[in-house]
């Protein structure tokens, strides 16, 4: 299931009694929002004055180019700002702005760029990871065939998808993941990467024995690789044999944090509730 990522309570608690544009007022207590939010990211927020919601129409290193919630367009400088380089910033983020001036003004230098939803999350384009259902002609260590089921129209195939009756090729990269046995003859499902047509890679199969064996199997999505550093904002990378990283976030979640931090450059694997195709996403376990 798609979640939102914390940054969107975490960006609440930094605002408090700040409207959507306004000024800043400390709070009596700030040790819980030490325990939340990185040190980087309160320094910069305790330096700004005020704080304001928008929406990144365009986005590079330097300057970043919003709707505010007035439905007005600014431009803005980000050169010095803290912005978490995992995520970057992407055309339908939702953000939160920290500046230290006491208005708005374009061109102005920003304190710190926060995010609280982004795009992929609110897009329909990321609902799920494409995938081809059908019976396995070839298999091997590195590759899998699959004939894709008939009884759609070639109309009715999503964009990007495996259209029926067709066989195609995917390469198994080192990080995917296997739920049951597969060999030739079975069916099963495969999640992929990449173009159908230039070695799209399969990094999940499930057959339909296992699918028949456990409801669940369907439901379980992992990758393999080699467990990076944690940041100030509870974030990872993994990077698998082939050199490939993805990012994935902790939630805030401190067993998860604590296991992250534990597993640091050993080969462990990370389940997860969302789409591998987004910028960073949700860990909901980590295995050794």
């Amino acid at each position: 299931m798609m979640k939102k990522f914390t940054y969107a309570a975490l960006a609440a608690m930094m605002v408090m009694s700040v409207a959507a544009c306004g000024k800043k007022e400390k709070a009596a207590d700030t040790s819980a929002l030490q325990e939340t939010v990185s040190s980087e990211t309160v320094a910069a927020a305790e330096q700004a004055k005020n704080s304001c919601t928008a929406t990144i129409q365009k986005a590079d290193d330097s300057q970043i180019q919003v709707e505010l919630d007035d439905g007005s367009s600014m431009n803005f400088n980000i050169k010095n700002a803290k912005v978490n380089q995992k995520y970057g910033l992407m055309p339908g983020d939702e953000v939160t702005l920290w500046y230290e001036a006491d208005e708005l003004s374009d061109g102005m230098e920003l304190k710190a760029v926060e995010m609280n939803v982004p795009f992929e999350l609110t897009s329909e384009n990321y609902d799920q990871d494409p995938m081809g259902y059908g019976q396995i002609t070839n298999i091997d260590d590195k590759s899998i065939t699959i004939k894709e089921e008939e009884g759609r129209s070639e109309e009715d195939v999503p964009d990007g998808y495996p259209i029926d009756g067709k066989e195609y090729t995917f390469t198994r990269p080192s990080y995917g993941y296997v739920i049951g046995e597969p060999k030739k003859g079975d069916y099963a499902e495969v999640d992929f990467l990449g173009d159908l047509s230039s070695n799209a890679a399969a990094y999940r199969i499930v057959t339909q024995d296992a699918m028949e064996n456990d409801e669940n199997a369907s439901d379980v999505r992992a990758l393999i690789g080699t467990m990076g550093e944690v940041d100030e904002d509870g974030l990872f990378d993994l990077t698998t044999d082939e050199g490939t990283t993805f990012h994935f976030t902790t939630e805030g979640n401190a067993e998860l944090i604590k296991k992250a931090k534990d597993a640091k450059g050993k080969k462990v694997t990370v389940s997860y509730s969302d789409s591998i195709r987004m910028r960073v996403t949700t860990c909901d376990n980590i295995a050794e």
